[in-house]
């Protein structure tokens, strides 16, 4: 993975709730570069890029349509965030150039924290990728820029498609587990909007414990996958 292949954030949304299905635009992804250090991170990135995986979330990352570069990926790791109580930021950085003052060049950059994932199992790392991933996608192809109006579209329209991610690259995990993992990156949603974290926790028959429980264990890797 790197500079010069084509790669494609778009797709049709797709995922439980009744949203609308996602952005109607297609954008492309031309360069991408994987600029991880940790093996074990690198080698959960590179996993989203191999040929047999056939998940929505890999189709919003990586299809190809080989039409003009608009932006740039990358992924990278940093010792500790700003904010060290997360496990990863994305942020985008817009570009206009005179010679086409009409047409917007995103670079997209996530940063992982080690010192929250160092220890974490491989599911744990690759559903913090896969929210990301999204958080990107939603800033190139929607109005949607806050964290909380990101987050409230992921919930409408793009967890099961995570589900079905997670459980393509880990067969093993348990939808439960699966689930528990995708509600625990909405911290925001927690923080500030009960009546919705409420009703979510009922759609999906869990309560609040089973959420931080399940992401406490997979975070600490004393469950899921070793790296």
């Amino acid at each position: 993975m790197g500079g010069g292949s084509y790669i494609t954030v778009s797709g049709s949304g797709g995922g439980g709730g009744s949203g609308s299905g996602g952005p109607n635009n297609t954008t492309s992804l031309q360069d991408i570069t994987n600029n991880l250090t940790t093996p074990c991170f690198s080698s959960v990135f590179n996993s989203l890029n191999t040929g047999g995986l056939k998940n929505e979330i890999t189709n919003i990352f990586r299809n190809t349509f080989n039409v003009t570069d608009l932006i740039n990926y990358t992924v990278q790791e940093a010792a500790t965030l700003s904010d060290n109580t997360i496990c990863a930021q994305t942020r985008p950085q817009i570009n206009k150039t005179s010679t086409t003052p009409t047409v917007t060049f995103y670079n997209i950059t996530t940063t992982l924290n080690d010192s929250k994932l160092k220890t974490a199992s491989k599911e744990y790392i690759a559903e913090t990728m896969f929210h990301e991933i999204l958080h990107g996608y939603l800033e190139v192809n929607t109005n949607l820029k806050t964290e909380m109006e990101q987050h409230c579209e992921m919930i409408e329209s793009y967890v099961y498609c995570e589900i079905t991610a997670l459980q393509e690259l880990f067969p093993n995990l348990s939808t439960h587990d699966a689930t528990c993992l995708i509600l625990g990156g909405f911290s925001q949603i927690q923080e500030y909007d009960q009546t919705t974290l409420n009703t979510l926790l009922s759609n999906y028959g869990l309560t609040l414990n089973d959420v931080v429980n399940t992401n406490n264990s997979y975070e600490s890797g004393s469950k899921g996958t070793h790296c």
